[in-house]
């Protein structure tokens, strides 16, 4: 769960696909995601990959003393 891009890791990265498919599908630079991106990505297990997951992957990027770090469960 996690490496929406498929490159091995979790990073950065990751978080763009999520980004882009959280916009109005008639922003220009919306993207759905395929059915393995949105398996990665929906790190909850709701469903869906919705806001809340993009926030979750991105406390998970933060070093592990950041009081916001939240590590990647599943």
């Amino acid at each position: 769960k996690g490496d929406v891009s498929g490159d091995g890791s979790v990073t950065v990265a990751d978080k763009m696909p999520i980004a882009r498919s959280l916009l109005l599908t008639t922003h220009p630079a919306y993207q759905a995601l395929n059915a393995i991106q949105t398996f990665a990505g929906d790190v909850d297990n709701n469903g869906s990959v919705i806001v809340a997951d993009k926030m979750t992957l991105t406390r998970s990027m933060l070093l592990t003393t950041h009081p916001a770090y939240q590590a990647l469960t599943w």
